[in-house]
């Protein structure tokens, strides 16, 4: 199977990475998610009317998706972000969401990773896909540096400042959330990778 086809199929969550050849199993490295972010800032960096951090702050009503492309392995990827206000117990958050294709990772059984706590339900899942999601613990963050160093240039903090950090990974769903959020401001930043195909390339002579 060809390496572009393989991405688009659904693939079972590995129970061992040990007879891997070496570009699978980098793939299979939660550090690998950290790449698609950086092609992504490419997309995002060419983006004039991406919020900052003051825009999301001030903001008092959830808004509509915007959408970035970028490329990735030779194809073309959409993401969008919007802005959303949610409610907890500490009071209302402002949460800038960035959606985000997961195609060329491939998940791992939970089994695999430093798990924090399993089969947790939360309240970010209430409604879509809540069962199944694990805490991975924060020795994997290090292996996730580029999210948080794009979430203090966003803020405009430097590494004094504190920011909450938190990973949910859902391996039967294919899914992740890698939140950051700042409990002074309320401000949050997250970073959901969903399943996704790339941006189908429609020739003008297919209009008519």
């Amino acid at each position: 199977m060809r390496e572009k086809d393989q991405k688009l199929s659904p693939v079972k969550p590995a129970e061992s990475l040990s007879d891997m050849d070496s570009p699978t199993k980098k793939r299979h490295d939660i550090g690998y998610i950290a790449e698609i972010l950086q092609s992504w800032q490419t997309g995002h960096a060419l983006s004039p009317n991406f919020p900052s951090f003051q825009h999301v702050l001030a903001t008092t009503v959830s808004t509509a998706a915007s959408f970035i492309d970028f490329e990735r392995d030779g194809l073309k990827w959409r993401s969008d972000y919007r802005i959303c206000q949610l409610t907890d117990t500490q009071g209302v958050w402002n949460n800038l969401v960035i959606h985000l294709p997961n195609d060329g990772f491939f998940y791992v059984a939970e089994n695999l990773l430093p798990v924090l706590a399993s089969t947790r339900r939360n309240v970010r899942h209430m409604q879509t896909c809540s069962e199944g999601w694990a805490y991975l613990e924060k020795t994997v963050w290090r292996k996730l540096d580029p999210f948080e160093d794009f979430a203090r240039s966003w803020y405009g903090y430097d590494a004094e400042k504190k920011l909450q950090r938190q990973i949910l990974y859902n391996d039967t769903g294919d899914r992740m959330d890698i939140c950051l959020r700042c409990p002074e401001t309320k401000v949050g930043i997250d970073f959901v990778f969903e399943p996704r195909y790339p941006v189908p390339d429609v020739p003008k002579e297919f209009w008519f």
